[in-house]
């Protein structure tokens, strides 16, 4: 099923960027599936809602089927189109390649953020320094999709990450374990209250300027106080693009979202009324609910972890004090740490002696 309505067309193709963020999340209902989404980026620096369709997971057929591409599909369907990799992913698959450590994440991050070719050739000369195997890694990533030295000025827009996903993601979580109808109901709701919202604050707003981009104006003024259109007493604000202006911006949202016909209302001879049922694909264990975090991401300090722990069952043959003779004892589960753990836990401890920690089963 893929929704991309006239006012999203409409939308996107006046008020916002030249850039389209790809993305997709698992569904959390009966059925499961995945969702696939297309953002842009308004004129304000926030996301635009483009396009979503569900599918029953993310393949290279389905990424076709809803005409956007990823990856070898927009290689198939958009040749000459300028493709970015989040920065963000491109670092975890580096780590994988067990390159880890600040040095290298900095070094890495250093070569994507700089604005000119000698900075990065200077950052990947030192992770050469530091690693072969980890410069011939990022010199197979084309550096035109990475790299902000190389990215183009038409899309107005030099985000590294994929953030304006992850928001949307997180913007339709509570609606994401909903059947399938009915979560693309709330989802439509969701964005045409946006849209109205978005109206309502383009009317109150006194700037010509967008609001965002106001503030990062005014902030930036005091670094280049030595420029020269201010020498020559003329405003940074005559040299915007057009795409920072409140017109542009109201034109994105100029648009109605019309509501949806209730299923009455739908031609009983609409062969898109016949909705097949998916196939049911169920992962062993309990379903996931949270997502999973990468080893180095930070995590509750409060809760203890049971990395580098194993559990040993055993019975408990002394009796307790006061316990007749004869008398079922309770079973016992101990939690006893690694040697490498321990010596760890135990940190100035000369013996090295392992941590245990019992739990008292009562049968």
């Amino acid at each position: 099923m893929y929704i991309c309505l006239d006012a999203y067309k409409k939308g996107f193709k006046y008020g916002c960027r030249a850039i389209i963020f790809l993305d997709a999340c698992h569904l959390k209902g009966e059925y499961g599936g995945q969702l696939l989404c297309a953002i842009g980026k308004d004129d304000n620096d926030d996301m635009f809602p483009t396009a979503f369709a569900m599918v029953e997971a993310e393949t290279r057929e389905s990424w076709l089927g809803t005409a956007v591409g990823l990856g070898t599909a927009i290689d198939a369907m958009l040749p000459h189109v300028e493709h970015r990799f989040c920065v963000r992913h491109l670092h975890a698959n580096f780590k994988a390649k067990v390159y880890t450590g600040k040095a290298f994440k900095d070094e890495l991050w250093g070569a994507a953020r700089t604005s000119n070719i000698y900075a990065f050739d200077h950052h990947m000369q030192k992770i050469l320094s530091m690693d072969k195997g980890a410069h011939a890694y990022l010199s197979g990533v084309p550096k035109a999709s990475w790299s902000r030295h190389t990215f183009s000025c038409q899309t107005k827009s030099d985000m590294l990450l994929n953030n304006l996903t992850e928001s949307f993601n997180a913007w339709i979580k509570e609606t994401r374990s909903k059947p399938i109808l009915t979560m693309v109901e709330d989802i439509h709701r969701q964005i045409m209250a946006r849209f109205q919202q978005k109206k309502n604050g383009i009317r109150l707003t006194q700037y010509t300027i967008c609001p965002k981009i106001h503030k990062k104006l005014e902030t930036s003024k005091s670094d280049a106080r030595n420029c020269i259109i201010y020498m020559h007493k003329q405003k940074s604000e005559e040299y915007l693009n057009g795409y920072y202006m409140m017109d542009k911006y109201m034109q994105g949202y100029a648009a109605r979202v019309y509501s949806m016909e209730s299923p009455n209302t739908w031609l009983a001879d609409d062969p898109c009324n016949e909705i097949l049922t998916p196939i049911i694909r169920r992962a062993p264990g309990r379903p996931k609910i949270a997502r999973r975090k990468a080893a180095d991401e930070s995590t509750n300090p409060d809760k203890l972890t049971r990395s580098g722990y194993e559990d040993v069952c055993g019975s408990q043959h002394e009796p307790q004090a006061g316990a007749e003779a004869g008398s079922p004892q309770p079973r016992v589960r101990t939690r006893r740490a690694t040697q490498s753990q321990a010596e760890v836990e135990a940190g100035s401890s000369q013996h090295g002696s392992t941590r245990r920690a019992t739990h008292v089963l009562r049968s």
